[in-house]
């Protein structure tokens, strides 16, 4: 079959079945597929990813034949390890200093540790990202050797580690935070981490470190994207805010 025969669906599909960090989603906001189309994820994966921009700001035209051009600009846009960075929204309280843990070019957040609280236990005191490489190659994507970020936060506390299995990336981070100080501040009490995959199978939670439920909050990355860092947030001698970067 002529690549220039391909319909955009069946791109799609053939794409997203070929990429071992696929990860299904809802539909995209293209009014042309319908949420109930067994296309939705595939379609949905590669406008995630930027793969495709559609035909139009609100349209993929599903049934669209796919040129020679444009197939080679959906290969190239796939084989970038990464898409544009997004931000979820912060939780905790504003007080300490500002940090950012970003992961290098390329890589992706695999786990985090840190200290807790030397004071207002169970508290997380401090954080770092744990981060490896992706690496592509024939549509297929692989981890490299971990590296760390700097630790940001207060040094007292005993330790704490939250890492994904093998072969998982850090897809969203989970908890609560509380009153502090009278209420005069909000930290983060607990933490646990959603692991994803590579192939885009069941989602696995890992902890919680800390303890504690005063005030809950989910922060999962956006449908098709994974965690590149930590922050920007704020903290001191605690970890006053958290959020995530995900590309």
């Amino acid at each position: 079959m002529r690549i220039a025969s391909f319909a955009a669906v069946a791109t799609a599909s053939w794409l997203f079945a070929a990429s071992s960090s696929a990860v299904a989603a809802p539909c995209a906001d293209f009014t042309d597929v319908e949420d109930t189309s067994p296309f939705c994820p595939s379609v949905t994966w590669m406008k995630n990813r930027g793969i495709t921009t559609g035909c139009t700001a609100t349209e993929y035209c599903p049934d669209q034949s796919v040129s020679r051009l444009a197939m080679a600009a959906f290969l190239f846009r796939n084989a970038q390890p990464l898409g544009p960075a997004v931000q979820t929204a912060p939780v905790g309280g504003t007080g300490g200093g500002a940090y950012s843990l970003q992961c290098p070019d390329g890589a992706v957040v695999v786990g985090v540790d840190g200290n807790f609280g030397g004071f207002e236990q169970p508290s997380m005191g401090s954080i770092r990202a744990t981060c490896r490489s992706v690496s592509t190659g024939a549509l297929v994507k692989s981890l490299g050797a971990p590296t760390q970020t700097g630790l940001s936060g207060g040094a007292g506390g005993g330790a704490w580690l939250l890492f994904c299995p093998a072969n998982h990336v850090l897809t969203g981070v989970s908890g609560s935070t509380k009153p502090v100080f009278g209420g005069a501040g909000t930290v983060v009490e607990n933490l646990s981490i959603q692991c994803t995959p590579i192939g885009g199978a069941e989602v696995a939670t890992v902890g919680p470190a800390g303890a504690g439920n005063t005030t809950p909050f989910s922060l999962p990355c956006p449908d098709g994207t994974v965690a590149t860092g930590i922050g920007p947030a704020n903290a001191d001698q605690l970890l006053d805010a958290i959020r995530l970067t995900c590309r």
